[in-house]
């Protein structure tokens, strides 16, 4: 008789282990899916207060007379002569090349990213 308990009570304790580790699983896919809204709403409000900010001081620096608003677009340096490996400048950018004429590597692209400081533009490959 205790062995049979024993058996089901052993099972009972097998059956709530998977339920707490499917569970588990499933939290930790929506906390990342949480996370990755939560970065992208941040970067719209970033986005959206750096070109509030920007037509605001264009208003305020142009001469009101002459209404000489121009249109406003993201920047960035690109350096023609391809992406210097390991260099950390906003100066250093470019996706198609690096410097020595090979194709850019998944690091590279990353270092890439980093380097956007001053108004980026949008990657687009």
């Amino acid at each position: 008789m205790a062995l049979v308990i024993t058996l089901i009570m052993l099972s009972v304790t097998l059956i709530m282990a998977i339920a707490f580790l499917a569970i588990s699983r499933r939290e930790r896919v929506s906390v990342a899916s949480s996370n990755d809204s939560t970065v992208a709403r941040f970067g719209n409000d970033t986005g959206l207060a750096a070109a509030e900010s920007q037509i605001l001081a264009n208003i305020l620096t142009t001469n009101t007379a002459l209404y000489d608003y121009t249109l406003l677009v993201s920047t960035n340096y690109i350096n023609p002569y391809g992406y210097v490996i390991g260099s950390q400048s906003p100066t250093n950018v470019n996706y198609v090349y690096r410097s020595d004429g090979l194709p850019l590597n998944g690091a590279d692209f990353d270092q890439n990213v980093a380097n956007l400081l001053i108004l980026p533009r949008a990657p687009s490959w």
